[in-house]
């Protein structure tokens, strides 16, 4: 009976993501959790769970933004059998997220774009991005078409399609 649910509430082309475990780390050395975020960001990839831009946040605070309830709550979602997710720790849009993007992330022509846009708005001075993490996260596999991207800032979260 169980199993003639979960086919009815899961079809077959679609595939349901295991809950990830995220042990509390506050008592755990900086390697230690370098490490534990290294094996999570592995596991996620496994699944087809992306990460991107977060290169500005140490392995700590990484790793706290992943273990906040809402993307443990997402990590559990359904995705198409040949979908991903992509987790844009960026992907609030607040106004402190705006910041860090074009203090961090933006290239000159884009940043010229808001301030075209937005006179008012005070733009950072660019930064070099503290951390090289991004380089080295996993990748959606090319043979996979579409990927459901989710705007991660722990404030709630909007889900958005990509192609």
């Amino acid at each position: 009976m169980v199993e003639t649910e979960e086919k009815e509430r899961f079809p077959q082309n679609q595939l349901r993501l295991p809950p990830v475990d995220m042990p509390d780390v506050s008592d755990c050395s900086d390697e230690e959790v370098s490490r534990i975020l290294w094996d999570i960001i592995t596991e996620l990839g496994e699944h087809r769970i992306y990460l991107e831009q977060t290169d500005h946040l140490s392995d700590r605070e990484l790793y706290q933004c992943l273990r906040s309830a809402e993307i443990r709550e997402l990590s559990t979602e359904v995705i198409s059998a040949n979908g991903a997710w992509n987790f844009d720790i960026l992907g609030g849009y607040g106004e402190e997220d705006i910041q860090l993007y074009l203090k961090y992330y933006a290239d000159e022509l884009t940043v010229e774009d808001w301030r075209a846009e937005c006179p008012d708005m005070e733009i950072p001075a660019h930064e070099d991005l503290p951390y090289d993490r991004d380089s080295r996260l996993p990748t959606p596999d090319p043979r996979f078409g579409g990927s459901r991207s989710s705007n991660v800032k722990g404030r709630g979260l909007e889900s958005r399609v990509r192609s």
